[in-house]
């Protein structure tokens, strides 16, 4: 396929290694904390901990409060999982979700080559913007780390907009600042539901990053146009 005009890019788990990160940051806290948690060992606070999160996420009335409130949802996890547990202190609670988050923000870092991939997509005169879902100021921190502004030509978070994917209002809205057609766009992510299934409703192409290597969910309604495992597949 050949480039088109105007890409439209998701940000965790398609720029950056969010997941991996997460996971990561996890397991660090629970090895960190458990010595302080009488009897507990780090791997069942570690399986308590990844139980509440997931908990949390699941729930989508909390999913969209949590991505505008990471740190405060955190702790939320974090307290679910030591009253599993047990235990009732609040300040170790806040005190292990900050190191969670901590952990995160030093940890997290783009899939190897996705920089690169961003600035030949540049390079070749692909007009790029950044269509993320989440809290502006936890957004815009990791675009400032690795210098994001710099590679894009337009950024959409829907902390900042008050809408996000799967909305159709953030797709016309960053093709229009790219002045592009729905036709000669794609847009690129890891979410069948929130990045491509919408995309394609409105003529964009859709290109899914299956970067867990695990292929379509068996019975997916959505079908992307292409799927690649990592950013730098798209530039070819």
């Amino acid at each position: 396929m050949s480039l088109p005009n105007a890409l439209l890019l998701d940000l965790d788990n398609t720029v950056l290694a969010f997941d991996q990160a997460v996971e990561q940051s996890w397991a660090d806290v629970a090895r960190t904390y458990a010595q302080q948690l009488n009897g507990v060992t780090s791997q069942r606070l570690l399986s308590a901990l990844l139980h509440s999160r997931d908990l949390f996420w699941a729930d989508s009335v909390r999913n969209q409060w949590g991505r505008n409130n990471p740190a405060e949802a955190h702790v939320q996890v974090v307290r679910s999982a030591l009253t599993d547990l047990g235990f009732s202190r609040t300040d170790v609670a806040e005190e292990i979700a900050q190191a969670h988050t901590d952990n995160f923000d030093r940890s997290v870092a783009p899939f190897p080559g996705a920089i690169d991939a961003l600035r030949r997509l540049r390079q070749q005169g692909v007009r790029l913007a950044l269509v993320t879902n989440g809290g502006a100021e936890p957004q815009r921190r990791k675009i400032r780390q690795f210098h994001l502004e710099t590679l894009v030509d337009g950024i959409f978070i829907s902390g900042e907009l008050g809408y996000g994917k799967p909305d159709p209002r953030v797709f016309r809205q960053a093709l229009e600042a790219l002045g592009a057609r729905h036709s000669d766009a794609w847009m690129v992510g890891d979410s069948l539901e929130d990045d491509i299934a919408p995309a394609q409703a409105l003529g964009i192409t859709g290109v899914w990053v299956d970067w867990q290597g695990k292929g379509l969910p068996e019975g997916s309604k959505v079908k992307p146009d292409r799927i690649v495992r990592e950013l730098r597949e798209v530039v070819g």
